[in-house]
């Protein structure tokens, strides 16, 4: 399996990278919806757990990259909100009270900025 970095992607095909990224931070949230209504240590909340935390820990790893194109003041900023979302996804994964909610209308607010940041 090949892994590219995001800025790679993007310079290959903007609106593309990111609208991808965008929609698999809208699946999660449908994961997390799933289960939110489960309940923490439920098979949904394990594979929404485990989902977020690759998605975020990617997201983590290509803001860290130096040429990401955000700004650093913003790279850092989502490296902050992506660690906080990883150790939810964490707690979440493990059967620990969560806050789904929480998850859930934070991933909104990124989505939301990423759509709006598209071309």
């Amino acid at each position: 399996m090949y892994r590219f970095s995001y800025a790679e992607v993007f310079d290959a095909n903007p609106p593309t990278a990111r609208q991808r990224e965008r929609i698999a931070i809208e699946h999660s949230i449908e994961r997390l919806r799933a289960a939110m209504a489960e309940g923490s240590g439920s098979p949904e909340a394990i594979e929404a757990a485990h989902l977020v935390r690759e998605l975020w820990t990617l997201r983590i790893d290509d803001l860290a990259r130096p040429g990401h194109d955000l700004a650093r003041p913003e790279s850092a900023e989502l490296i902050a909100v992506g660690r906080w979302i990883v150790q939810e996804a964490e707690a979440v994964g493990i059967g620990r009270p969560a806050n789904f909610q929480a998850l859930i209308e934070v991933s909104q607010l990124i989505a939301r900025g990423m759509e709006q940041r598209e071309p």
